[in-house]
C-alpha cells in the first residue's frame, strides 16, 4: 500500500469516527419505563368522590359527597373505568 493511499485510509477513518461522536452527542434518547412507573393510566371523574380504599376482592373504593360508594374493578387503560358495584344511602325507591 502506497503512503498515500495509508494517509487517506487514515483521513477517512478519522472523518467517520468524528462524525460518529458528534452524531452521537446530539441523539436524545426516548424516556424509557422504569420500575414503579405507571405502564396506563385511567381517569376517574370527580362527581365520583374521594378515594377510599382498595381491596383484593372488592377493587378500589371512591365515595362521592351524598354517600354513594362506587367499586371498580378490571379498570382498563387511557379511558373511563366501569362501575362495578354502586351503593346509595336510604331507602330504595317505591
Amino acid at each position: 500500500m502506497s503512503e498515500k493511499t495509508a494517509r487517506l485510509l487514515i483521513l477517512g477513518m478519522s472523518l467517520l469516527t468524528l462524525g460518529n461522536w458528534f452524531y452521537a452527542r446530539n441523539a436524545k434518547a426516548a424516556p424509557q419505563l422504569a420500575f414503579g412507573q405507571p405502564a396506563c393510566r385511567s381517569f376517574v371523574p370527580t362527581e365520583w368522590g374521594d378515594y377510599k380504599g382498595s381491596s383484593e376482592h372488592y377493587g378500589l373504593v371512591f365515595q362521592a359527597n351524598d354517600g354513594t360508594l362506587r367499586f371498580l374493578t378490571n379498570i382498563p387503560c387511557e379511558t373511563t373505568p366501569q362501575i362495578a358495584l354502586e351503593i346509595h344511602r336510604g331507602s330504595p325507591p317505591n
